[in-house]
């Protein structure tokens, strides 16, 4: 925008820089008055218009009046446009110039006569046309006031016609709503507290008394100046102590606060502060201290800083060097006590005065060594029978009630002290002591220490006597060892014997013993001398044992504890045969049981012995053991008696035979037993050649007897040709049987001894009968991956028959486009081997055929063919696009443009052909084209001026003729032009030059009727140059135009 005004401001210059460049003078008559109209009330979304009004009394030869109307406070408002009135309209100015800068707020507009001048009078020179938008504040004016003209850096100016004499006129502001405007402080400034500074305001279309107020935080809050105070633009405040880098002052309506106005920008009330340290100094009675002082600026404080003391002791001076202090250094504060100076922490104020006050503390310690104390417990040459004796003492007292004493306990052997032993940091009167050696004499003392080093020691150092006493020595029990078991019903206990460390201390025993652990119900014997002790005890049970050894002055000391157990063994329990009876029959692997045998020893384990013969006497036996009362024997002899017993054994080789002399029982095998056949069923009819023939299983008594089977099927009811098949397991499934035949099957079951069993039908029967698909066949028409130009079309394939008789074949057709067959068509029950199908353009089928017959699932042609359907068109419709039928270009090369033209084809690609001629009458032979263009638009070489232009294009793909656009002829007309006639008003004038630059410069239209009637100066260029040649052409001579 800046460079606009420039440029503009530039042109107006160029026709009035003669009268500008004298040097500026007075009013030649009297004083001229320039003045805005004051608008009291201005809302938010409203239009407003603002007069300059001007009183001259002589005739103007040029005006210059720049404006700004900026408040940061309320800045949503533009003006619109600037609007010369009749006064100066009238007065036919050779030039005149309004330039708005939205950017800045400002505008200035102005006029040039160069004969005849703007007649003297009083009127209004122009309308200012401003709007506000929603966020302007109705309560609250913003004052329209001149400002610097860029150019020339003069503010309003009045150009005198008779002398060429430029001078400032006298102004009076002008408001939209009722306006104060504060003019100091308005940001940047430094003010230090207690200072005295002028606040300075005024006001335009507003005269009641003013509220003032100040903010610290940017206008987060405001704090009182004075509630009210005559509207003179000016009032002296005294700076409070409100230090911040942010502060602002704010005049407004005493009433109502409507209008007001605050500080552009922030200024400062500077403070400082001020730190010492250390923050806790000592000093002994009678010696001196010191802490180093630091001034720091705040907010750019820079005034000497004045530094006092006060909450000194008695007897106490201080001293600073330097004082004053400038902020960023240090001063030395030195103190000096006295011996009678009294001990404690005292708060000192340390104060630093400069345009105000600002303090900081420290402490200060004289400090005096704790009181004298006593030594308590134990006394002086006291005996203590413990290990760990506790020692305490009075406490020590520090005449400085906040200092904290700590104690140091010394105990040692050595009564020098030479050596000695320490327990630093005790804050109590007692400490227990780490053990010590017994029967040893110690020496003790303690010492008080402040924390600041100073000490006292207990006015005594005692001894004391450790004397401990002692349990016995440890010791073991001997016998019986731990875990031992006994089959005795007396035990000796024994023991190791032990002693006691403490001189001229005996022992003695108490045994403990109980049949349950942790002794709830002990047997005791007490005061034993000697190390053996004998018991008497019960069978089958567990004993605990444990020994006091006991002395004079302790509870004495315990062994371990052990155990043992007694244990006396007896045989196993009486217990009978059960099972087979005496004198049963049995198969060849019986299996024999007995009762349990119990045995009355806890934990005893029972063993059996089985033994069975052919002779009742057992002259000679097999044996089977077992931990289990049952056991199933090897294979027996067939039709064989045999005699049996058992006998239970312990882990004591203690032994009981059962309550029966021996069980008998015969041994022979048992044929397998009755089983039934199951499928294929008698009369079924089957239709595999592979059938599985099925049985029940046939269950032998004797499990362990293996059965087979041997399966006959034939072609004869008396199975006298058969095959027979021998398998383990109950099924059986044979190769290929004869198609259409019937069969008769049996089974037999035999064990491992040849004893066999029938199955209970022996004579079932069953019909073959195996149902097979048509025969294959190929596919015939059209061959595969064929393309074809006709979307309707007949396929064929070849016929086939089915091998069962009396079986009719039909035919199913499938075809998809997709390989898969996602989403077939299907045309059914086609009894001839051709079908006609339509199908779509520019796409790939698939097909295949199914015969079907009636018994099975059918047979599938013996391939999949495939077709490709493509019938080739011309492109789409398509229009033309621009320049419209009948329209004018503006320019010599126009663009012509037409809608893309797609083609239906896949792949395919379309390009175009542009004819163009300046013939009427052109039947477009002979005209101008331009060929095979891939884009939709094309720029046509400089054509004639004045000319009338037919054009069309036409669209060419790969297989087609192609397609013409829809509009068979268009038309456009190439514009004339004279050169620097730049608004088509046939006439070259300022108004070209004026009409040129605000079409460069401010987004005016283009040069009429072609941008090419701009180019002045030939240059095949429209810029500034052009109008500068029509203003040199007017007023200084130039030839026109240059080419």
């Amino acid at each position: 925008m800046l460079k606009t005004k420039f440029v503009l401001g530039g042109i107006f210059c160029l026709f009035i820089f003669s009268f500008w460049s004298l040097a500026f003078a007075g009013d030649p008559g009297e004083p001229d008055t320039c003045w805005l109209s004051q608008i009291p009330s201005v809302g938010p979304n409203q239009t407003v218009i603002v007069s300059v009004m001007a009183d001259a009394d002589q005739s103007l030869a040029g005006i210059v009046l720049p404006f700004k109307f900026y408040d940061p406070d309320n800045n949503d408002i533009v003006c619109d446009s600037i609007v010369f009135s009749s006064w100066v309209t009238d007065a036919s100015p050779d030039f005149s110039s309004k330039t708005i800068d939205t950017t800045n707020y400002q505008m200035n507009f102005g006029a040039v006569w160069f004969s005849g001048g703007m007649p003297a009078g009083r009127d209004t020179l122009a309308r200012l046309f401003f709007s506000t938008g929603p966020g302007w504040l109705a309560n609250k004016g913003v004052v329209v006031d001149s400002t610097t003209y860029y150019p020339g850096g003069a503010r309003l100016e009045f150009t005198d016609e008779a002398t060429t004499t430029t001078y400032n006129p006298i102004f009076k502001k002008g408001c939209l709503g009722a306006a104060i405007t504060v003019t100091s402080p308005n940001g940047g400034e430094l003010f230090y507290v207690d200072e005295s500074f002028d606040i300075n305001w005024f006001t335009v279309l507003f005269d009641a008394n003013v509220k003032i107020e100040y903010s610290t935080n940017g206008g987060g809050s405001w704090l009182p100046v004075i509630s009210s105070t005559s509207n003179d633009g000016v009032h002296p405040w005294s700076v409070p102590d409100t230090p911040s880098p942010t502060c602002l002052i704010r005049v407004s309506d005493a009433s109502d606060g409507v209008p007001w106005d605050k500080s552009d920008s922030v200024f400062s009330i500077p403070d400082f502060d001020i730190s010492a340290h250390p923050d806790t100094s000592k000093a002994e009675a009678g010696e001196s201290t010191s802490f180093w002082v630091k001034a720091d600026s705040t907010y750019g404080f820079a005034k000497s800083i004045n530094l006092s003391l006060s909450g000194l002791p008695s007897g106490a001076t201080e001293s600073f060097v330097p004082n004053p202090v400038d902020p960023g250094d240090s001063s030395l504060l030195t103190i000096e006590t006295e011996i009678s100076t009294p001990a404690g922490h005292y708060t000192l104020t340390i104060t630093g005065t400069g345009s105000q006050q600002r303090t900081t503390e420290v402490t200060l310690v004289v400090n005096v060594a704790p009181s004298s104390f006593d030594l308590l417990n134990p006394t002086d040459e006291d005996t203590v029978s413990t290990l760990t004796p506790t020692l305490s003492w009075e406490e020590a007292i520090d005449p400085d009630p906040q200092d904290d004493v700590t104690y140091t306990l010394y105990y040692t052997l050595d009564p020098t002290f030479t050596t000695t032993n320490s327990i630093p940091g005790l804050t109590g009167t007692s400490r227990q002591l780490p053990p010590l050696d017994d029967d040893t004499l110690y020496h003790w003392k303690v010492v008080a220490e402040d924390k600041w080093g100073d000490s006292t020691w207990s006015d005594q150092t005692w001894e004391f006597f450790v004397y401990y006493p002692e349990q016995p020595l440890a010791f073991s029990l001997v016998y019986p060892p731990n875990y031992d078991s006994l089959n005795q019903t007396s035990v000796e206990l024994k023991w190791r014997s032990t002693t006691d460390p403490d001189p001229g201390d005996s022992v003695v025993y108490d045994l403990y013993y109980d049949t349950r652990t942790g002794f709830p119900s002990p047997t005791i014997v007490s005061d034993l001398s000697d190390t053996a002790y004998t018991i008497s005890v019960k069978d089958d049970s567990t004993y605990f044992w444990k020994v006091l050894a006991k002395d004079t002055n302790t509870s004495g000391r315990w062994s371990s504890v052990f155990r043992f157990k007694i244990g006396i063994p007896d045989p196993p329990g009486a217990f009978s045969l059960v099972s087979p009876s005496d004198g049963d029959t049995v198969i060849l692997h019986p299996t024999l049981s007995w009762q349990n045998s119990v045995d009355p020893d806890p934990g005893d384990v029972i063993e059996y012995i089985m033994n069975y013969s052919i002779d009742s006497t057992f002259a000679s036996f097999e044996a089977e053991t077992t931990f289990n009362t049952n056991i199933t024997l090897p294979e027996l002899t067939n039709d064989t008696f045999y005699y049996w017993k058992v006998k239970a054994v312990d882990l004591f080789d203690l032994e009981t035979w059962c309550t029966e002399s021996y069980f008998s029982f015969f041994a022979r095998n048992f044929a397998p037993g009755e089983f039934s056949l199951i499928s294929p069923d008698s009369g079924e009819i089957v239709s595999t050649l592979e059938p599985t023939f099925r049985w029940h299983k046939s269950e032998d008594l004797d499990p362990f007897d293996p059965i087979s089977y041997v399966l006959y099927y034939s072609l004869n009811s008396d199975f006298s040709d058969s095959e027979e098949v021998s398998v383990s397991d109950t099924l059986y499934t044979p190769s290929t049987l004869l198609d259409d035949t019937i069969y008769f099957w049996k089974v037999k079951a035999e064990d491992s001894y040849g004893l066999a069993s029938w199955s209970d039908q022996l004579n079932w029967q069953f019909e073959t009968y195996y149902p097979e698909p048509p025969f294959d066949f190929s596919l015939l028409v059209p061959s595969y991956d064929s393309t074809l130009s006709d979307s309707s079309l007949e396929l064929h394939w070849q016929p086939t028959t089915d091998p069962d008789p009396g079986d009719v074949v039909v035919f199913d057709l499938y075809y998809d486009t997709h390989s898969g067959f996602a989403n077939p068509t299907t045309v059914s029950d086609i009894a001839d081997t051709t079908s006609s199908i339509t199908v779509k353009d520019d796409s790939t089928y698939f097909w295949k055929v199914l015969a079907r017959d009636t018994n099975t699932s059918g047979r599938w042609s013996t391939e999949v063919f495939k077709f490709n359907i493509y019938v080739p068109e011309p492109p789409n419709p398509f229009n033309l696009v621009s320049p419209s039928d009948g329209d004018t270009t503006s320019g010599l090369s126009p663009e012509l443009m037409w809608e893309e033209a797609t083609d239906p084809d896949p792949g395919d690609f379309v390009r175009y052909n542009l004819y163009y001629t300046e013939d009427p009458d052109s039947d477009f032979v002979d005209a101008d084209s331009v060929v095979d263009l891939d884009e939709t638009s094309y720029t046509l070489p400089e054509l004639d001026y004045g000319t009338v232009y037919l054009w069309k294009v036409k669209a060419n793909d790969t297989n087609t003729e192609g397609s013409w656009s829809v509009q068979s002829l268009w038309s456009f007309y190439v514009p004339s032009c004279i050169q620097g006639d730049v608004n088509g008003d046939t006439k070259i004038e300022v108004a070209d030059a004026i009409y040129l630059a605000n079409y460069l410069f401010k987004g005016g239209p283009e040069p009429k009727p072609i941008i090419a009637c701009g180019d002045v100066d030939c240059n095949d260029k429209v810029e500034i140059a052009d109008a500068i040649w029509i203003a040199n052409y007017l007023f200084k001579g130039w030839v026109f135009p240059p080419c």
